[in-house]
């Protein structure tokens, strides 16, 4: 974190994340589960935007008004 509130030149960036995924499945087929885990990952919505950039539209309304 950088900048001031005070100013209005506060900022942040997100240096990084970290996942770390435990399965315990006695009698299931690990390579059956590595797939369904790497299947997983494909639809996760947080994990998408996470790794990849999206267009963030942005609107605010305050009291009713929208602002910029």
């Amino acid at each position: 974190m950088s900048g001031s509130m005070l100013v209005g030149t506060a900022a942040h960036r997100l240096d990084g994340i970290g996942t770390d995924l435990s399965v315990t499945a006695p009698g299931a087929a690990a390579d059956e589960l590595a797939a369904m885990v790497e299947q997983a990952e494909r639809m996760c919505f947080v994990l998408d935007a996470i790794e990849r950039s999206h267009t963030v539209d942005r609107r605010t309304t305050i009291n009713g008004e929208p602002t910029g």
